[in-house]
């Protein structure tokens, strides 16, 4: 896919490697123009500026107003509200969870529990904690083994 507006094709490439010459060709509905250019972008380019100066603005299709647009975002935002507070009428309506024809959120199955456990902070701190705790135990038991200090009797 072509980076450009118009859709473009190399028509030549001549010259020695060092002075090459570039010719392109792009198309936008009927318009047909060329670019020549020292490398394929500036061809292209050159070839995408020709189409442009030929463009009648008068032949164009006339592209939403901002007026319009502006008028269209205002209606999507009020559409979301209305639904949005729709729903929250309904909740409301609903009553508390547990009670109503809906289902209740608050009594899961048992085999959900069990799939999404709930994270505890204080005993992975705990474990954290545990874990240094022994390995300074092992660092200063490995100390005195090294200095002779530790008796092999225990």
């Amino acid at each position: 896919m072509s980076f450009y507006a118009f859709p473009c094709r190399q028509l030549v490439e001549q010259g020695p490697s060092h002075l090459r010459t570039f010719v392109w060709e792009c198309r936008f509905h009927t318009l047909v123009a060329q670019g020549q250019g020292r490398s394929k972008k500036e061809a292209k380019t050159a070839a995408a500026k020709a189409v442009k100066v030929r463009l009648d603005p008068a032949t164009l299709p006339d592209g939403p107003s901002y007026q319009e647009a502006m008028e269209k975002k205002r209606k999507r935002e009020e559409e979301k509200a209305a639904a949005k507070k729709r729903a929250e009428e309904e909740a409301a309506a609903a009553g508390p969870p547990g009670e109503g024809p809906g289902p209740s959120m608050e009594k899961a199955p048992d085999s959900s529990q069990a799939k999404h456990k709930k994270y505890d902070y204080k005993k992975h701190i705990e474990q954290q904690q545990q874990r240094q705790q022994r390995q300074q135990q092992e660092a200063f038991m490995y100390m005195q083994f090294r200095n002779g200090e530790c008796n092999r009797s225990e």
